[in-house]
């Protein structure tokens, strides 16, 4: 049986972020001056609970790092590490990546990431599960993240600790600007087309 891998893309928001969106979102939510953005339901899968761990050991060492989380059943986090919104609107997701100061998705599996996309898209840095499907996708676009252990706090702590204190080489202006480019450089058309080859070779 033949497995072909169709690449999905995301469109880059073409409404800029204001300062003023962004200081009423904040004021809104009572967000952190600085954080981290999971934007990923309470699922077993999303693997919350390492997160949670890892960022309990940063703060026990003294190097606290707080996350906003969103999507379903996350608002039963209440700080003082990971901060859940629950369900947020499109448009308030875009302010929140313009907000935070990178993205982290500590999945166990997924077919891909879309966050990792997003993130991408909206020029921030991503900390993300070393897994198959991640990493194959990362590997097609040529451009580096963040990778951590899903499966150890201690790497995923450190993982976020050197996005928080600017040691990550992904933090490198011409790494951002290059993955965004290769990130919204598929078009729509262009997924369409692939999946329309697909089945027409199947039929």
């Amino acid at each position: 049986v033949e497995t072909r891998v169709i690449p999905l893309t995301v469109e880059a928001d073409v409404e800029l972020v204001t300062d003023e969106e962004g200081r009423r979102l904040r004021d809104r939510f009572a967000l952190p001056e600085r954080f981290l953005l999971s934007p990923a339901g309470r699922h077993l899968h999303k693997n919350y609970a390492a997160l949670l761990a890892g960022c309990r050991l940063l703060r026990e060492d003294g190097r606290p790092v707080s996350v906003v989380a969103t999507g379903a059943l996350t608002e039963v986090f209440n700080g003082p590490d990971v901060i859940g919104l629950g369900y947020v609107s499109a448009r308030d997701l875009s302010v929140l990546y313009a907000l935070s100061s990178g993205m982290v998705q500590t999945s166990l599996y997924e077919a891909g990431s879309w966050p990792m996309w997003e993130a991408m898209a909206a020029r921030r840095p991503v900390a993300i599960s070393r897994i198959p499907s991640v990493v194959e996708y990362v590997d097609a676009l040529g451009t580096p993240v963040e990778y951590f252990d899903p499966l150890s706090p201690e790497s995923i702590a450190a993982a976020l600790e050197r996005i928080w204190d600017g040691s990550s080489p992904v933090l490198d202006p011409a790494v951002i600007e290059s993955s965004r480019e290769r990130a919204t450089a598929r078009t729509w058309n262009d997924v369409a087309a692939d999946y329309l080859g697909a089945l027409e070779s199947v039929t």
